[in-house]
């Protein structure tokens, strides 16, 4: 497990950039129990050969990472970024890289020194940083960058005293490695295994894929900011680390398919696989492009509990991961019907 995260973590893949991550699945697929093709979108669709079902079975996994696309240069030779799925709690004073340019960046604001009392006990918003690789000025800066180069976080891959794993883009890369996984065992149905490209606020991609497969039941796999921080109140917890993948039957404005679930749920209770019911629920938007692709999709979200999500420190158990991996195939290994 550890070589293939690590590379999974280790790869630089901003939004709409995910060849390194594409190519490290596509390396490590068994290619007597898989055939795949990447689409237009740079969707990595991957289906597991075996006995065809009546209808289509989906697992959808994100290959992106979070990161910070930039947009202008300032007189200092400073650059103004927007941040793609970076939380803005974890960008100050963090290292980045563009591996497009070769270039290392620091994220900063005003100095402590310089700021009000009222700034330093609030987190500055993504418009007040800047990223500074110290161009003398907007001239020198532009030789070096343009609009839309994308910088993620500089991090090392390392196991943890408690077992766990942590990197940046750990949400992504434990959820992939656990649908690849489950590509690679000896399940003897047809399913399909797709890795996104293009981020959650591109829908096209899980979209286009999706009704390009016809598939009928969709099951999307993402990383879930777990709740066991010490400054995490009990009614914020969404879920909890070590307790297996989460799964809720409704999020925000996004209605999940309950047969589908409870089929999901009844499937983790009779093989004794850890899950858990997510306890507080975001505001989510992105699966609505997969519950209406094609002539409608029967759709579920699992969860793998994550630490400190979206920084150079996501942080996952090996214990989650091999419960996201097993749900994946026991529900991939029997006919859905409902």
């Amino acid at each position: 497990m550890n070589s293939v995260l690590k590379d999974l973590c280790l790869a630089f893949s901003p939004a709409g950039e995910e060849n390194e991550v594409r190519d490290i699945i596509i390396k490590n697929l068994d290619s007597t129990k898989n055939e795949y093709h990447t689409d237009k979108l740079g969707n990595l669709v991957v289906l597991h050969k075996g006995e065809k079902q009546k209808e289509n079975l989906g697992f959808f996994s994100f290959m992106h990472e979070a990161g910070l696309m930039t947009h202008n240069i300032t007189d200092e030779g400073f650059i103004n970024f927007i941040s793609i799925e970076a939380q803005k709690e974890n960008l100050s004073g963090k290292s980045f890289y563009c591996k497009n340019r070769d270039l290392y960046a620091v994220s900063s604001t005003k100095t402590w020194h310089t700021s009000s009392k009222e700034q330093r006990e609030t987190q500055p918003d993504d418009s007040k940083l800047v990223l500074d690789f110290g161009a003398k000025d907007k001239k020198e800066a532009g030789k070096y960058i343009r609009p839309s180069d994308q910088f993620v976080f500089e991090s090392d891959f390392r196991e943890n005293l408690d077992g766990s794993y942590s990197c940046k883009a750990m949400e992504r890369s434990a959820s992939a490695l656990a649908l690849l996984n489950a590509l690679n065992s000896n399940i003897s149905k047809e399913f399909y295994g797709i890795f996104l490209s293009g981020g959650k606020a591109s829908k096209g991609p899980l979209k286009v894929s999706a009704a390009n497969s016809s598939i009928s039941f969709g099951v999307i796999l993402e990383g879930m900011g777990a709740g066991d921080n010490p400054f995490c109140p009990e009614k914020e917890k969404t879920c909890q680390m070590k307790k297996g993948f989460s799964i809720a039957f409704t999020e925000g404005r996004i209605m999940y398919s309950k047969p589908f679930v409870n089929y999901i749920i009844d499937r983790a209770e009779k093989e004794n696989i850890p899950f858990q019911i997510r306890t507080n629920f975001r505001e989510v938007t992105f699966p609505s492009s997969l519950l209406d692709a094609g002539q409608g999709v029967r759709t579920a979200l699992l969860g793998l509990p994550v630490e400190y999500p979206a920084s150079p420190s996501s942080t996952v158990f090996s214990e989650d991961i091999k419960s996201l991996e097993e749900i994946i195939k026991s529900v991939a290994s029997e006919a859905v019907s409902l």
